[in-house]
Formats: structure tokens, C-alpha cells, sequence
């Protein structure tokens, strides 16, 4: 019986999760989204211990929302 107790910490904390996200699906879709930001890449060898970086810069996203389901 001990062993079913186990489970009881993660079943609680996914039904709690749900039911936070639950109130989220009610809220209004924007018309247009927008993001930013930077990449960078770091590779990292071990056996040679070299290591590379790859500044590949600045991006931007723009997203236009055709229905509530659909973004294009």
C-alpha cells in the first residue's frame, strides 16, 4: 500500500496544473504577435576540450492571427 502513496504527490500536482491552466483557454487572441531576441550558440568539444561560438545575431517574429486556432 506504501507503494501507491508514492504517486499521490505527482497526481496532485498535475491536477493542480490543470486546473490553473484551465482559465488561461478563456482569454482574448491579439491580432498580430510579436517577438524578439538574440541567438547564440556555444559547441563545446571534449575530447579536443575546443570550443566554439556562433554570435548568429538579433531575430524578429511577426504572427498574424486568422481565427483563435489559426496564426499564420
Amino acid at each position: 500500500m506504501r507503494r501507491l502513496s508514492t504517486f499521490n504527490g505527482p497526481i496532485v500536482l498535475a491536477l493542480a496544473v490543470l486546473a490553473v491552466a484551465t482559465p488561461a483557454a478563456a482569454q482574448d487572441v491579439p491580432r498580430v504577435e510579436v517577438s524578439g531576441g538574440y541567438n547564440f550558440l556555444r559547441v563545446f568539444d571534449d575530447e579536443l576540450g575546443d570550443e566554439q561560438n556562433f554570435p548568429a545575431g538579433w531575430y524578429a517574429d511577426v504572427s498574424g492571427n486568422v481565427t483563435p486556432i489559426f496564426a499564420r
